[in-house]
């Protein structure tokens, strides 16, 4: 994730329960990780939202099917 125009750049690791419909992520940034999140959380607990709002929300890797 990059916000403030790129001066800020958060590498994150997402996954989504389609069962449970949460979301668990993992902050490589600061090696710290966020479970179970549902998606008024992740509205209020991460800026993953403001970023793709923002367009500045980048997919960079591998999608893990699965996973």
């Amino acid at each position: 994730m990059l916000l403030v125009g790129g001066l800020c750049r958060s590498s994150k690791e997402i996954h989504y329960d389609e069962q449970t419909k949460r979301f668990d992520i993992y902050n490589e940034i600061d090696d710290t990780y966020q479970s179970n999140l549902t998606e008024k959380a992740l509205h209020t607990k991460t800026n993953i939202p403001e970023a793709i709002k923002n367009g500045v929300f980048y997919y960079h890797g591998e999608q893990l099917q699965g996973v």
